[in-house]
């Protein structure tokens, strides 16, 4: 493959008329630029220039391949201002995946705000109902709760999304409201599963954290579906406080156990977090997007 900057010394003497003067343009030594002319031309096998004690004039092959090169050079310029847009700033497609909860009441509600900040940005965001720890080939960035597995990703934490549990009157009226964690376990639990595990919820402190394998008679991998099965009275689920913000306000959900912290999580890390791959982290887009959400989805959280 033609070197790109034998090429350009090339195109340079051309415009120079002489080897000397397109040195001196080039601020390299004569010699070097006689060098290279004569490798390109012992490359192409053929004589580009025919030479003078003071000028050098193209041969009959070397105007045919001054105006090949100079339209390479004139695209390759083309392509290196176009890459530079992409550097400067946020511009083409930004592949967003989350679970459907974050992603359809957190992300997506703020997506028109980011698209009129960043009018270059395309926006795909893919909605999952599994935890997501690894990122496919295709996405430039993930949001999910919690510190994921240990992996290659770079994670920023951008807010903590508490989570609770909910009851509605109806349910509460007939069964009563349990007292304490333990009392859990004679009422009709609502799971969040994503497998076929047992679900355990875990309550209390980071420091004295209980933990409570629930059972119930409905279940689902689905937030809405567990939210509506929970409005009709079917028992107690766990949300992050987002999600049934608006249903509590209105008295349609009661807090259940409101003194105690609760996570479905391994962990009481409860914080939402952006994760995305090492060779990304100076995107312009990725870090448009990540500095977007630390401004405003703690907003949204507490909202």
């Amino acid at each position: 493959m033609h070197e790109f900057a034998d090429l350009r010394v090339f195109t340079k003497v051309v415009a120079a008329g002489s080897f000397s003067a397109a040195a001196r343009q080039l601020g390299l030594p004569p010699s070097t630029v006689s060098r290279r002319i004569a490798a390109l031309e012992q490359r192409l096998g053929v004589p580009l220039f025919v030479r003078t004690t003071r000028h050098v004039t193209l041969t009959e092959a070397g105007r045919a391949y001054h105006g090949a090169v100079r339209r390479v050079l004139e695209n390759l310029e083309e392509a290196d201002h176009a890459v530079a847009l992409f550097r400067d700033k946020p511009r083409g497609t930004l592949r967003v995946q989350s679970r459907v909860s974050l992603g359809a009441r957190l992300i997506a509600p703020l997506l028109p705000k980011f698209m009129r900040e960043q009018p270059g940005l395309k926006i795909d965001l893919r909605l999952t109902s599994q935890q997501i720890d690894t990122l496919a080939d295709d996405i430039d960035i993930g949001i999910r709760f919690g510190l994921g597995p240990a992996s290659s990703l770079i994670t920023r934490r951008v807010v903590s999304a508490q989570q609770g549990l909910y009851a509605s009157p109806a349910y509460i009226a007939e069964f009563g409201l349990p007292e304490t964690p333990e009392a859990l376990l004679s009422h009709n639990c609502l799971a969040f599963v994503v497998n076929d595990e047992p679900t355990i919820w875990r309550i209390g402190q980071p420091e004295e954290m209980r933990e409570v394998r629930i059972e119930g008679l409905f279940q689902s991998n689905d937030v809405g579906a567990l939210l509506s099965a929970t409005l009709a009275g079917c028992g107690i689920s766990i949300f992050h406080h987002y999600v049934v913000r608006e249903e509590e306000r209105r008295g349609r959900l009661v807090r259940v156990l409101p003194e105690h912290q609760i996570t479905t999580m391994a962990t009481f890390d409860t914080h939402v977090y952006v994760m995305y791959p090492p060779n990304m982290q100076n995107a312009p887009k990725i870090r448009a997007f990540t500095d977007f959400l630390v401004r405003y989805l703690p907003e949204a959280v507490r909202a």
